[in-house]
């Protein structure tokens, strides 16, 4: 009887641990997805102001054509990521945006 009461004790304890290890690995998992999505925020984000690099390639480019069908999607995105800035003035550099923005 004394051995059954030590192999009871001895699976409670497994049991335990094996549900405090699943709640830990639950709660890893959980913030996994979590910093996932805030690194898919923040990529949405640094877009904004990587966008100047890759504009600066393109009209830098050597025997670049200038042809509406290429420069429409520039002047896009450079739309897009001054609305951006504008309303998202807690980043400094869209404070250095504005002030540098001719008024109109």
């Amino acid at each position: 009887l004394a051995k059954l009461r030590e192999l009871k004790e001895k699976y409670d304890l497994v049991s335990r641990k094996t549900s405090s290890l699943h709640e830990t690995c639950e709660s890893i998992l959980q913030t996994q997805n979590d910093l996932a999505q805030k690194a898919e925020e923040i990529e949405q984000i640094l877009k904004h102001f990587t966008i100047l690099t890759s504009i600066e390639a393109k009209l830098n480019a050597k025997n670049v054509v200038l042809s509406a069908e290429r420069m429409l999607p520039v002047f896009d995105a450079v739309d897009s990521s001054i609305a951006f800035l504008e309303r998202n003035v807690k980043f400094p550099i869209s404070a250095l945006h504005s002030r540098t923005r001719p008024s109109t």
